[in-house]
């Protein structure tokens, strides 16, 4: 019996041993072909918004949609702040300028999260005009989903 369980054990051993070096524990990165082809994916007409919740994010953001509405001015790309960002919004002159620009010269829509305004205190007049405020940033970001939307979240 000794024998047999040895025998089994090595003939197991034998078996896998080939899976391993068949099949490299890593994926293949992508080509930049392939990147370049994922990037161009994107719709001429597309829908498009992103959640940002901090500065540095809406700074990606804003390039982002700085970035396809130049390829097409037809894709409708929104941008839905909450959290932190819509104080810095409300609050920090830079901020402030940067999404009235992203609104007012580049045609990105920005909504500011009204849950976000009451928790922290912030006085509604000190948001940009430009800015309307949705109730609620995550149901707002489920219904341009239904509508379509390609939603990301930071």
């Amino acid at each position: 019996m000794k024998k047999f369980s040895k025998l089994l054990t090595l003939t197991a051993a034998v078996a896998i041993i080939p899976l391993g070096v068949a099949n490299p524990a890593y994926a293949q990165p992508p080509s930049v072909e392939e990147i370049l082809a994922t990037e161009n994916a994107v719709r001429a007409d597309g829908k498009y918004a992103l959640l940002a919740s901090d500065g540095r994010h809406l700074d990606g953001a804003i390039m982002t949609g700085r970035e396809l509405k130049a390829k097409s001015s037809a894709i409708d790309f929104q941008i839905v702040a909450y959290g932190q960002l819509v104080q810095e919004i409300a609050t920090t002159p830079a901020v402030k300028d940067a999404v009235r620009r992203a609104v007012i010269d580049d045609g990105l829509k920005v909504v500011a999260c009204n849950i976000s305004v009451q928790r922290m205190g912030i006085d509604p007049a000190l948001l940009p005009p430009e800015i309307p405020t949705t109730g609620n940033a995550l149901t707002y970001a489920l219904g341009l989903q239904e509508q379509g939307y390609k939603t990301l979240t930071y």
